[in-house]
């Protein structure tokens, strides 16, 4: 951390950020936190228990359309959803890695048409892991297995294939377009081993590489050795971990989920951002930890021995979190063992809380939701784990 050289309270904040800030933001409602410059240009913001919105006001989120079928043999009937894209006739374009297919629904959820099938030819696909809206109406479906970038128009006709120049692949793919139109893609390092992202143009013309945050806490392990030679490891369960998304502004956001700290870095790996919030740590349950060491019994089987004090006695309040296309963070909540609620944490463009945000269904955070023109768009698993696609509006009360 630099020195401190601007403290900025509450009062001035508000007056400050109002003016410079999208109307989207509320800071014009009284927020209980404080923002500092540090002297390397950065921003702090921290954030207390209480947000933007009134304690007995806050967004809801209302489902309007939900795709999928738990036994059929039509297209609503999804193996392994792995992306979504919406275009800009709000149809949902849906990925099936496992059918090697884009399903393409319409704005109430009727099938319109279904791209690709499984192969190695023109519009065809492998193993396809994301599917993007380009900044020219087009869509980009990325197939690693084939070594390509496929492109449809919203007809669905196929438009041509961009070489990638290999066949990594991971899940969930990170890439993905930013607002000035540079597409992202992940590039593996081998010395040292880690994933960079490169920016790209529309031919695929590499600009620059993003180095990915990096886990800021060194995490605890159980390590089973023999004869000086690490033969197996596994991770102390209920520690924390990073997370983290690009965003369409072309910086990198992550999460430090046992701190409840947010930070936002530029291309060249600078901090822009820091984004703190107060929380209660949840325990862990009896319950939780029999699971836990259940989960950890191939490794004491084969020798491996567990040191119960270096459990922790409490879990991250924090799992993960989205950025949505107007810049705000939407970080989801720990909840106490037993309770099914899924509720997420809402930050503003600049980082301010505003309140939380109650789902009336289990949505996934992979592939991430989407959230355009006051509709959020996501996956959603039910009680039999079947995967169905929702469309919900985000309601706003005044004041809000």
């Amino acid at each position: 951390m630099g020195r401190l050289i601007a403290v900025f309270k509450t009062s001035l904040l508000i007056a400050v950020i109002s003016a410079c800030t999208p109307p989207s933001d509320t800071s014009e409602t009284v927020w209980q936190g404080q923002i500092d410059t540090l002297a390397d240009g950065h921003t702090l913001v921290r954030n207390g228990d209480h947000g933007v919105w009134p304690s007995d006001v806050a967004w809801q989120i209302v489902e309007e359309v939900r795709i999928g079928a738990v036994d059929s043999d039509g297209p609503e009937t999804f193996g392994s959803i792995v992306s979504l894209a919406v275009d800009r006739m709000d149809r949902v374009w849906v990925l099936d890695m496992q059918a090697s297919e884009l399903r393409v629904f319409d704005r109430n959820g009727v099938h319109v048409r279904s791209v690709g099938r499984s192969g190695a030819g023109p519009g065809e696909f492998r193993q396809p892991v994301r599917v993007d809206l380009s900044p020219e109406g087009q869509m980009w479906v990325v197939d690693p297995a084939n070594a390509r970038i496929t492109t449809f128009d919203t007809a669905g006709n196929y438009v041509q294939s961009i070489r990638i120049p290999s066949s990594f692949s991971m899940l969930p793919w990170p890439g993905g377009f930013d607002h000035d139109g540079f597409y992202y893609a992940p590039l593996l390092r081998r010395r040292p081993f880690r994933v960079d992202l490169v920016r790209l143009t529309a031919g695929y013309e590499a600009t620059d590489t993003l180095e990915v945050p990096t886990e800021p806490v060194e995490r605890e392990e159980f390590t089973l050795t023999v004869d000086g030679a690490v033969q197996a490891d596994e991770p102390v369960p209920f520690q924390g971990h990073l997370a983290w998304r690009l965003s369409q502004a072309g910086t990198l956001w992550a999460l430090v989920t046992d701190q409840y700290r947010l930070f936002e870095l530029d291309a060249s790996g600078d901090t822009l951002r820091e984004v703190t919030k107060t929380f209660d740590p949840i325990p862990v349950a009896s319950p939780e930890r029999v699971a836990a060491l259940e989960e950890l019994k191939s490794f004491t089987q084969a020798g491996g021995k567990i040191d119960l004090s270096r459990i922790p006695d409490h879990r991250p309040a924090v799992r993960s979190f989205f950025v949505d296309t107007a810049g705000d963070l939407w970080v989801e909540r720990a909840t106490p063992y037993g309770d099914k609620r899924v509720t997420f944490d809402v930050f503003n463009s600049v980082g301010q809380y505003l309140g939380g945000v109650e789902m009336p269904f289990a949505l996934q955070m992979d592939p991430p939701p989407i959230i355009r023109g006051g509709m959020l768009y996501g996956v959603i698993r039910d009680s039999l784990d079947v995967q169905y696609v929702v469309r919900a509006r985000i309601a706003k009360p005044p004041g809000t």
